[in-house]
């Protein structure tokens, strides 16, 4: 909810608060973790496009503007977590993930990834053509 600040404005904001008879830390305190997943638009700007999200109308500029708003309306939150575009968007919902047991003080499994190298070779070496042809003989 208080999010919506970024969309209303600050008036419209508080006449919402004063409609609802809450004050701005109360509604904080009804969340007991905000996790914050940092817009495309800032850092990963060829993901921000309109093909992917049809209720996407924003421009990046506003975009950009908007996440900010986004974020300041939690600045205040004892529990908030940012979650930045440095990674690929599938290791960015680990980490927000990753946040969520972290605070719940569950433990989850790290995974791990591993990279290999793999040199493609279209010669056999002579050890292969041996293994190769006995495998051969034996059918």
């Amino acid at each position: 909810m208080p999010d919506d600040l970024a969309y209303v404005g600050e008036e419209a904001f508080a006449e919402i608060l004063k409609e609802f008879n809450i004050k701005i830390d109360e509604m904080n305190s009804r969340y007991d973790l905000v996790v914050h997943l940092v817009t495309s638009a800032k850092g990963k700007e060829e993901a921000y496009t309109y093909a992917n999200n049809s209720a996407r109308y924003e421009s990046i500029e506003d975009a950009r503007k908007m996440d900010d708003l986004a974020l300041d309306a939690y600045k205040d939150h004892p529990n908030r977590v940012i979650v930045n575009n440095e990674t690929d968007f599938e290791l960015k919902m680990r980490k927000a993930i990753q946040a969520v047991f972290e605070f719940l003080g569950d433990e989850k499994p790290v995974e791990k990834f591993y990279k290999y190298l793999v040199e493609i070779d279209n010669e056999l070496k002579p050890i292969h053509k041996k293994t190769w042809n006995d495998i051969l003989k034996n059918l």
